[in-house]
């Protein structure tokens, strides 16, 4: 009852066959419990870039030189569409064989806004680079802790002489009389 009620996904495999998947691993990938018993192969449900990375490690878990295994793949759903997935694998024995037992939680949201932040940084660090205005950041100590080129440009100095410095070093520099 816990298993069949559990939020995360539970799947076991022998021979490359599924002999149990909880109502939450159907749900991930879209299939009916039945379509995966009877008919789906655990690597049908790997998009192909990770298939091979996914099937080494199912072999070196049955193999015990990786009796425990977590990463994130991408899986294929029933529709299509992709899943990034978070394995937590090991290994049972069932019947005095090996089988492979999988908790699965769907991390696509997560993965998904991971990537989202990075390209949303990638253009903030270009405007912030090609920027006509002068931009720095300063540290709680009041030392330089970033410039973009125009900054350097507006004070005569280079990057490498900027970073790390106390801004009020740099204040002073701009106030002398030769400087207004």
């Amino acid at each position: 009852v816990l298993v069949e009620h559990c939020l995360v996904g539970m799947a076991i495999v022998q021979d490359d066959r599924f002999l149990y998947v909880n109502p939450t691993y159907c749900g991930i990938f879209g299939y009916t419990r039945d379509e995966l018993l009877q008919r789906i192969k655990p690597l049908d449900l790997i998009a192909d870039a990770d298939r091979t990375l996914v099937a080494d490690n199912m072999r070196a878990r049955l193999q015990g030189t990786a009796p425990r295994v977590e990463y994130v793949f991408k899986g294929k759903r029933k529709d299509g569409s992709t899943v990034y997935v978070e394995i937590l694998g090991a290994v049972m024995k069932i019947g005095g064989r090996p089988a492979l037992m999988a908790s699965l939680m769907d991390v696509s949201d997560r993965k998904l806004a991971a990537e989202k932040i990075r390209e949303d940084e990638t253009q903030f660090r270009a405007l912030v680079e090609q920027s006509v205005t002068g931009i720095f950041v300063i540290l709680a100590d009041m030392t330089i802790a970033y410039v973009n080129p125009h900054f350097t440009e507006m004070l005569g100095f280079s990057h490498e002489e900027v970073i790390g410095r106390p801004l009020l070093e740099f204040v002073a520099e701009a106030n002398r009389p030769e400087v207004i």
